[in-house]
């Protein structure tokens, strides 16, 4: 009975992922040579040697090395967005096991785009334009958005695992130039990403704090 209840166990134990890859980049979109943030947590440890990123450019059918052999204790890694464009890119953090299979996680779709549309004074088509400074920043970041027409706009600060650190405007703004102010000093020095939503337009940009 004890080898049935430990053979249970272990079965339905397995049925679980044992790594949660925390950054989900949920409809994100960077640049090639943006540096993205990544970071994973270990939900059930057996025997893990050590962890592999990887990333897609199809949607999960194939997959690229990021970077294999990273060390246990390392649960983070800074990832240069490779020369690519996609809409469909995803990164899967794989755990490592000596006796159990291998675990791994899944970020959702992202994308990575050429365009070189925000963050450097070019105008994205027909909709806006974005600018931000001092970066890396230290107390404050200024960010300057001109809008071509009256538009339905988001703009947000989020932390490397993609949570939620502020709201700085959600509104419908006329034409024109706007002017907005992040107060970061208060804030632990780390890579932020800027996140812009215009009538639909999304473009994430990295904020670099440091103290």
């Amino acid at each position: 009975m004890w080898f049935l209840v430990i053979f249970l166990g272990t079965l339905f134990s397995n049925a679980f992922a044992h790594v949660l890859l925390e950054t989900k980049l949920t409809d994100s979109i960077y640049e090639p040579g943006d540096m993205i943030s990544l970071s994973w947590s270990v939900v059930i440890e057996h025997d893990p040697v050590d962890w592999d990123l990887y990333y897609s450019t199809d949607g999960g059918e194939s997959w690229e090395v990021i970077e294999e052999g990273i060390r246990l204790e390392i649960l983070t890694y800074e990832w240069t967005a490779p020369d690519v464009e996609s809409s469909r890119v995803m990164v899967q953090i794989v755990q490592d096991n000596e006796v159990m299979g291998d675990y791994s996680d899944y970020s959702d779709t992202f994308s990575i785009t050429k365009e070189q549309l925000t963050a450097i004074g070019e105008i994205d088509e027909t909709r806006f334009q974005l600018k931000f400074f001092p970066n890396p920043a230290v107390s404050q970041v200024d960010i300057h958005l001109t809008l071509i027409s009256l538009s339905e706009i988001a703009l947000s600060v989020h932390s490397p695992d993609g949570s939620l650190v502020e709201t700085l405007v959600k509104s419908t703004l006329p034409s024109g130039n706007h002017h907005f102010l992040w107060s970061c000093d208060n804030k632990p020095a780390a890579v932020y990403f800027l996140r812009i939503n215009v009538a639909g337009v999304i473009r994430t940009k990295p904020i670099y704090l440091v103290h």
